[in-house]
């Protein structure tokens, strides 16, 4: 990783993430709010409250809208920023770390393609894994030819790491 003073428990994010994060806040206090303070004023203007659904879901919007733009702020507070330095991985560059894109084959000669990603950015549809899943814990610090184990409900899939790209 690009800094040594990272721990398990801090919330890895990159300048890019903030940037991001910064971007949803804003959608969400300037669009996303009003719009559903709208809807909120219609739907208690039509009346009976206890069966007006759509006074429902507009109070659900606005209360998941609030604990959203909470949850970025805390990130922002709480997160340790560093960059994907893929020049700074241990061992010239050629072990997994943020940043990485690794090539995994597992037991039965199936590859992966995968890269390695701080959690706020990952997506694994498009083979983003987060340094907090399972799969990027199993792979980060591996190198080429090494093992990754990876935990699963129907037991553990064995990784070996064929290409680690920084």
């Amino acid at each position: 990783m690009a800094s040594d003073n990272l721990n398990s428990d801090d919330l890895i994010v990159t300048p890019e993430d903030i940037q991001k994060i910064k971007q949803e806040i804003k959608q969400i206090e300037e669009v996303l709010i009003p719009e559903a303070n709208e809807d909120f004023e219609k739907a208690l203007a039509d009346g009976d409250l206890s069966e007006n659904s759509p006074f429902d879901i507009a109070k659900d919007k606005l209360k998941y809208l609030y604990q959203r733009v909470e949850k970025l702020k805390g990130i922002l507070k709480h997160a340790k920023v560093v960059k994907a330095d893929k020049k700074s991985n241990t061992n010239g560059g050629k072990t997994v770390g943020l940043g990485s894109t690794v090539t995994l084959e597992d037991q039965d000669g199936n590859t992966l393609v995968i890269e390695i990603v701080t959690p706020v950015s990952a997506d694994p549809l498009n083979n983003k894994f987060g340094t907090d899943s399972p799969l990027g814990k199993a792979v980060l610090g591996k190198s080429k030819g090494q093992k990754a184990v990876l935990s699963t409900p129907m037991g553990e899939k064995i990784y070996t790491v064929v290409k680690v790209e920084n």
